[in-house]
């Protein structure tokens, strides 16, 4: 099987490191060096060609959102009959008129959840995919392993909850800073503050791993919220 990652941005070169072993790979980006850069770093190949879609079994579409409609129209032409194409760019959107322009292409909604610098990391990332396409499915979880999960779900709503988490941990980050600079401390704690004890609490929460402080503070903003 031949994947081509369309886009070698952060979420796209996290994606690139993620494919299989056993899957040939194609970076395809403006950027030349940065496409080959990866390329050699996962024993692939590079291009700033739409051309080399056509070798392609399975394309991962992540670029950015606004430049979405255009790619896609523009790697259709290129594309032989049955490539899946995975739209993997969280408010990114295939015109719906060029999919039923081509039938024989199969075009799939895929979001991440999760953040790029924390997937590489090894963070608990997840896909979920407009499919509920059993073979499908399984072929997208061949590809995407280094993802916690792929699942059949409603991708629209991934670009809603990643707003939502985005906008509460940058609050939370901001008041965090806010409130510890009160206290006149040096910068440099910051980081150590947001970055393990903020964080890690979020993690502890959702985990239900927390000690008995953490877990009371939790009960009284539960029941604030309730």
């Amino acid at each position: 099987m031949t994947i081509a990652v369309l886009g070698a941005g952060r979420m796209g070169s996290v994606a690139a490191e993620q494919l299989p072993e056993d899957v040939k790979k194609i970076i395809i980006d403006q950027d030349a060096e940065t496409a080959e850069r990866i390329a050699d770093r996962i024993g692939g190949s590079a291009s700033q060609d739409y051309t080399a879609l056509s070798d392609a079994d399975m394309v991962l579409l992540l670029l950015p959102a606004s430049v979405i409609p255009e790619a896609a129209e523009k790697a259709v032409k290129y594309l032989k009959p049955g490539t899946i194409v995975l739209n993997m760019a969280t408010k990114g959107e295939i015109p719906e008129k060029l999919k039923s322009d081509h039938p024989g292409i199969r075009f799939v909604d895929a979001k991440i959840i999760g953040h790029a610098d924390s997937m590489r990391e090894g963070a608990p990332c997840m896909v979920i995919a407009g499919t509920e396409d059993d073979e499908l499915l399984g072929k997208i979880r061949h590809v995407l392993p280094g993802y916690a999960s792929v699942i059949s779900g409603d991708p629209s709503l991934v670009p809603v909850l990643s707003s939502i988490a985005s906008e509460e941990g940058i609050r939370a980050a901001v008041r965090v800073k806010q409130q510890a600079m009160k206290h006149h401390i040096p910068e440099e704690w910051l980081r150590p503050l947001i970055y393990t004890v903020a964080a890690g609490t979020m993690r502890a929460y959702i985990d239900g791993n927390m000690g008995e402080f953490a877990r009371k503070i939790a009960e009284k903003f539960e029941a604030e919220e309730s």
